[in-house]
């Protein structure tokens, strides 16, 4: 416990605010995965993430979000933070930028069900979420 209270003491306060905004919108979103039917939430979404795209991200904007996201479900596994909210909140954060997209993949696992999985590109390059390109067939699309 005393090493978690170290490691939250050495952060800078740019640091915990993107703590706390990724964890406000990872709440956000799997309270609406939870709640909405999916049809109305993709629909919805899509218009969550229209904005006048100012111009391409950079790592340098990317990066800190990206770990925050990653940082914050990590921690709270148990509130069910997995790929979908985390690429939900990646993909609204970063919804005034160019060339940011929402993919959403499935593919048949050893015992031939479905398995789905989400993640975030910047111009076809996977900023957050395990490369999907070899396993997943991308069957949507946010951008």
């Amino acid at each position: 416990m005393l090493k978690k209270i170290k490691k939250l003491a050495s952060l800078t306060l740019s640091e915990i605010y993107l703590l706390v905004i990724a964890f406000i919108l990872l709440s956000i979103f799997k309270g609406l995965i939870k709640i909405l039917p999916f049809n109305f939430l993709q629909k919805s979404y899509q218009n969550w993430v229209k904005s006048d795209k100012i111009g391409t991200a950079e790592d340098i904007e990317i990066a800190p979000k990206a770990l925050a996201i990653n940082r914050v479900a990590s921690v709270f596994y148990f509130l069910g933070f997995t790929c979908l909210p985390k690429a939900m909140a990646m993909k609204y954060w970063l919804k005034s930028f160019k060339n940011i997209s929402l993919h959403f993949g499935v593919q048949k696992n050893n015992q031939n069900e479905f398995v789905a999985h989400a993640w975030v590109t910047n111009a076809s390059k996977t900023i957050l979420g395990d490369d999907p390109s070899i396993n997943y067939k991308s069957i949507w699309v946010w951008e």
